[in-house]
């Protein structure tokens, strides 16, 4: 039940950063690690990205599917 409540708050949090980035821009700032990526002025682009990678994690986290992406991703770096 957590996972799904957890899940839910992510999809909202980053569909708001998708939807309204100026108001995050607003709330929190530039990012000196947006301004190197995305460049100067365009940190809204920075919020709408971070947004749906935000929604992708949430739905993963929700549906459980994260801890097999996560055991496949680092199972090279594990002993057996």
């Amino acid at each position: 039940m957590l996972k799904i409540i957890a899940g839910l708050i992510g999809v909202v949090v980053g569909a708001l950063m998708v939807w309204k980035p100026q108001k995050f821009l607003e709330m929190v700032g530039e990012q000196r690690w947006m301004i190197k990526i995305f460049g100067e002025g365009h940190a809204t682009e920075g919020y709408k990205a971070l947004g749906i990678i935000i929604v992708f994690v949430s739905a993963l986290i929700m549906t459980g599917l994260v801890e097999g992406i996560l055991l496949w991703f680092f199972s090279p770096m594990m002993p057996n």
